[in-house]
């Protein structure tokens, strides 16, 4: 309920997975360019920055917004402290990295079918 009174709901969380993706975006933009095994030349950098940056920064908002919805108000393991801290890691990071991960793969299909790129 805080992340509603500073702010920081959905919009906010797209601004800030935008960030992440775009920074990670291009490392890949600029590792491609440099390696020289596939050109996409000028335009194809600039579409596939676009899509990697919008489309998985998407996925991983509506993975916070589900984790928002599903994260259980405490945690029961039988694992002892590290299976608490597993819990905890999962539930901090675990649906963004899904949603992002999910995200990716639908911006990978895309410039696949509509500029006919063979990415992986």
């Amino acid at each position: 309920m805080s992340d509603e009174v500073n702010g920081a709901g959905f919009i906010g969380d797209c601004i800030r997975y935008m960030v992440i993706s775009g920074v990670l975006a291009l490392v890949a933009v600029i590792y491609n360019a440099f390696t020289g095994k596939e050109s996409y030349g000028f335009w194809g950098s600039i579409a596939i920055l676009a899509f990697y940056t919008i489309i998985p920064a998407i996925g991983a908002a509506i993975g916070n917004l589900l984790r928002k919805i599903a994260m259980p108000m405490f945690i029961v393991t039988n694992g002892g402290m590290g299976g608490l801290l597993k819990a905890k890691a999962f539930w901090a990071f675990g649906p963004q990295i899904i949603g992002w991960i999910c995200g990716a793969a639908v911006a990978i299909d895309l410039l696949n079918k509509w500029f006919g790129f063979h990415l992986r």
